[in-house]
């Protein structure tokens, strides 16, 4: 298992990933989990709350 280091997008914080994943990481675990967590509430989402 080939381990890889990349930056996460968001927090530009060092991870480690395994170069062999049929998918890779663009962020870290931390901010993976927030934005999972975001977009599962995105129906709850008014369009008072977005931006123009």
């Amino acid at each position: 298992m080939a381990m890889k280091t990349k930056f996460c997008k968001d927090c530009k914080k060092e991870f480690q990933q395994d170069s062999l994943d049929r998918f890779q990481r663009r962020y870290c675990k931390e901010c993976s989990a927030e934005r999972k967590k975001a977009y599962e509430n995105i129906h709850e989402v008014t369009f008072e709350e977005c931006e123009d």
